[in-house]
């Protein structure tokens, strides 16, 4: 098999780990005492798939806090924990995806808007820490998504072109980054169908993890 892919890059939350609802009920959570709430829609909207430090600016401007961004993080590290000591479960599919791609000869990598120690954190919890090739996450980079930095900095870790990547998100703004690196991406949607538009900048879109081994196989022939 000659194969033209030979990576296949990860966002991690609402990709690998069902995280995007525990996200979302921590900004619930954290503007109760601002007597504010969030819909869903409003978190997938604007939230989702962003950096820490953006969503703190996004937040504080959005709702009219009178809040230093800091503060709002180390509050929102603080609910998360109490969140994720019920246990958050990883997407449909995770797992044997990841053992078919190793056993298949594919690199494996991560790219993701969390910190270092929340990305560390997740993916302890379910044993899948050391499964990546390279890891880049939000400690690594200056622009955010949709800035496509995270994507070009895991590529360059790689050691690899573009063209032999495979992005694999759930956001708008991770279609519009893997598009700026010019990456070939797979939507699979978790809160979210972004619009016809932006659904046309994939390769392809799937419901599962499940389904890529399928789509590799048949993409690689």
């Amino acid at each position: 098999m000659n194969k033209e892919i030979k990576t296949v890059i990860f966002d991690m939350d609402g990709v690998l780990i069902d995280s995007e609802p525990v996200s979302w009920n921590v900004f619930k959570e954290f503007l109760k005492p601002y007597s504010k709430t969030m819909s869903l829609d409003q978190y997938a909207a604007g939230y989702s798939g962003k950096s820490e430090a953006a969503n703190a600016r996004r937040l504080i401007q959005e709702y009219q806090l009178d809040l230093d961004p800091k503060d709002f993080v180390e509050e929102c590290i603080r609910l998360e924990d109490e969140q994720l000591s019920k246990g958050v479960l990883l997407k449909k599919g995770t797992l044997k995806v990841l053992d078919w791609l190793q056993s298949n000869g594919y690199k494996i990598a991560l790219a993701t808007s969390s910190e270092t120690n929340r990305r560390k954190k997740l993916l302890k919890a379910h044993g899948i820490q050391d499964v990546f090739d390279a890891i880049t996450d939000g400690s690594d980079f200056t622009h955010g998504k949709p800035d496509p930095e995270v994507f070009n900095l895991c590529v360059k870790k790689l050691n690899l072109k573009p063209k032999e990547c495979l992005i694999i998100e759930d956001s708008e703004n991770g279609i519009l980054a893997a598009s700026a690196a010019k990456i070939p991406v797979i939507l699979i949607p978790d809160l979210k169908i972004p619009e016809p538009d932006l659904l046309n900048k994939t390769t392809a879109v799937l419901e599962s993890l499940d389904e890529l081994p399928s789509w590799l196989s048949d993409k690689n022939e």
